[in-house]
């Protein structure tokens, strides 16, 4: 049966059998390849949680690929968005979610296709551009992945969550200052506690012993993962 790149992964229970690291590296090669069948439609053009989780998670296997203990089955479900199964049996289960303020996100789905020189609005949602990076910007997009992991490790502790042995998060930062500059990036990771640090804090707003083992943080096509 011929594999239907543009399609797998965007309903449940889809799933993918890699015999080898040769042929994940292959496998990304294509999905990362100038066509890039992974990158999800317009805001307004169809797209779906799927398509933003699938391609979020094609990052996720871009830098892990190498570190799989092969074969591993790949499955499309819902809580978690993924899992990955190894030949020992051992799974990790794969979840995304986005960051930044609720009043940028619906300026993003209300302006797309629009001016691209229209101003972003403030964490307020006023039309003020935004301002500029500097260390309260770098510090509230640090908060919004702070607020995403507690959201996120509280919906791994609920009943009907599939277990596994280890969890990942993916976080999309969407930040409404301009982070587009070298190094802007690597000063909000720096803002970040460490990982532990980070699920210390968190305990308030969430119950039960599952925490997520690694978070890998994307920015525009830029990766970091979150500070151990």
């Amino acid at each position: 049966m011929t594999l239907d790149v543009d399609q797998i992964f965007l309903q449940d229970n889809d799933s993918l059998v890699v015999e080898d690291s040769e042929r994940l590296s292959l496998f990304l090669d294509f999905i990362f390849s100038e066509r890039t069948p992974w990158s999800p439609p317009g805001r307004n053009e169809g797209r779906t949680a799927a398509h933003r989780e699938r391609y979020c998670f094609g990052y996720f296997l871009a830098q892990e690929h190498k570190n799989f203990s092969f074969p591993i089955e790949i499955r499309k479900t819902e809580r978690p968005d993924f899992i990955i199964t190894d030949q020992e049996g051992c799974s990790i289960g794969i979840e995304h979610t986005d960051a930044g303020p609720e009043a940028y996100q619906r300026w993003l789905s209300q302006t797309e296709g629009q001016d691209a020189t229209l101003m972003a609005p403030d964490r307020e949602g006023q039309n003020t551009g935004g301002g500029f990076c500097g260390n309260q910007s770098y510090k509230e997009a640090a908060a919004d992945l702070c607020t995403a992991l507690y959201r996120k490790t509280a919906s791994i502790n609920k009943d009907g969550y599939h277990q596994a042995d280890e969890y990942v998060l993916i976080i999309y930062l969407l930040s409404n200052a301009p982070l587009i500059f070298e190094g802007d990036f690597d000063q909000v990771i720096g803002f970040l506690p460490p990982l532990s640090e980070a699920h210390e804090e968190g305990q308030a707003h969430y119950n039960g012993s599952r925490r997520f083992k690694r978070v890998l943080i994307i920015l525009e096509n830029e990766v970091r993962f979150w500070p151990a």
